[in-house]
């Protein structure tokens, strides 16, 4: 599949920083990490995991 298009997003350094380690981790590399989200996104017809408001003590750790 051809790459045609571009996407962009503001998001924090430490985010970014903490998820490239993980990513490393698993052998991927930022590109790849959204384009299996964004496959994954479409497959399901939604998003791959379920979105719900954490429990109070949980709500703490905010990027």
């Amino acid at each position: 599949m051809a790459k045609e298009t571009t996407v962009r997003a503001r998001i924090s350094e430490e985010l970014k920083q903490d998820a490239e380690k993980v990513l490393k981790q698993l052998g991927l590399n930022t590109s790849q990490a959204i384009n299996l989200y964004f496959s994954q996104i479409v497959l399901r017809k939604g998003l791959p995991f379920d979105v719900v408001i954490p429990e109070e003590e949980k709500r703490d750790q905010s990027y």
